[in-house]
């Protein structure tokens, strides 16, 4: 990856929080150097205003020229928040699409990288935000540098040992702890088009020309620790409603946080409270969604998924 060029744009919030120290710009890029890539950012990146971002207009010209600059070769958003969405009216797609590159993020950004894989057909990436980069692990690292470099399908493992994200003063509780391994709720065999995302980011998407066609898909969900059981429910059970979730071919969970209420019991227990779900498979405790480290997901890639209960579950992701 040498000379390969990372752009940081903020299509959520600005990098211009108070907690986005020099410090953690300057761990953020030492990682992301140690893959051979240079790292630049949108001249906007750090605007700011009332709701913690940039102009919806300073956000859509960053993103817009990102894609535009022959001297960028990927796009890694710097932060989640809460308003992605408010940009997408106002992206030019067909700008995106004459001029292909990877988009990465988590959380919000799930809103971005669905609706540009649906408007353009380019595969976008569910992954490590800029601030992620700054307390990453090597799975981390390796998961980013696979999916944006190789197109060997690469399978899926659980890392050793996970925690809550290191890079924000929020989370006062960041200790390791082991990981006991991904969890088979519904056993059986399958293989689907990568989507989804951030559950209740996903879920706004319905109803609007920017969501994605969920028929044959496997669709991955996540949520962090603000999120109850109750709402997490909620959200699955609106989903679940979409007129084309019976379509959908799979479903991969996220890791939830500790601090969350979420339990395993209680996870099977909506899952199986939930009929439109209850025919397909399903593994939960997955490394992407809100805690570290994490795999990077293509959205608009392939997964295969061979989930038992005796062997535990085997994911094969094809980009």
């Amino acid at each position: 990856m040498n000379d390969y060029c990372i752009q940081v744009i903020s299509p959520a919030r600005s990098l211009g929080l108070d907690f986005v120290t020099d410090d953690l710009e300057s761990k953020a890029n030492e990682n992301i150097n140690k893959l051979g890539c240079k790292v630049s950012f949108g001249k906007n990146a750090k605007n700011i205003n009332f709701l913690d971002s940039a102009s919806v207009q300073d956000r859509v010209e960053d993103l817009h020229e990102a894609f535009e600059s022959n001297n960028v070769d990927a796009i890694l958003c710097g932060l989640g928040g809460f308003n992605s969405n408010q940009i997408l009216p106002h992206l030019d797609f067909d700008l995106i699409k004459r001029n292909p590159k990877p988009i990465c993020g988590y959380s919000d950004i799930t809103a971005l990288v669905n609706a540009i894989h649906h408007k353009t057909g380019l595969t976008t990436y569910l992954g490590p935000l800029y601030v992620s980069f700054s307390s990453a692990q090597n799975y981390s690292l390796e998961s980013f540098k696979k999916m944006l470099t190789t197109k060997e399908p690469v399978h899926v493992e659980d890392s050793n040992d996970w925690s809550n994200p290191k890079w924000m003063d929020y989370y006062k509780d960041t200790r390791s702890l082991k990981n006991s391994g991904s969890i088979v709720i519904n056993e059986g065999s399958t293989k689907g088009k990568l989507l989804g995302g951030n559950l209740i980011t996903f879920v706004q998407l319905m109803g609007t020309d920017y969501m994605p066609d969920i028929k044959d898909s496997i669709l991955v969900i996540e949520d962090d620790d603000e999120i109850t059981p109750a709402i997490f429910d909620s959200a699955l059970i609106a989903l679940s409603l979409h007129p084309d979730f019976p379509k959908i071919n799979g479903l991969l969970i996220g890791r939830f946080m500790y601090g969350s209420e979420m339990t395993e019991s209680l996870l099977k227990e909506i899952i199986k409270n939930n009929t439109r779900i209850s025919n397909i498979p399903i593994v939960a405790n997955l490394d992407f969604g809100h805690s570290e480290p994490m795999i990077t997901i293509p959205i608009g890639g392939t997964a295969s998924i061979e989930a038992s209960h005796s062997k535990g579950a085997k994911i094969i992701i094809s980009h």
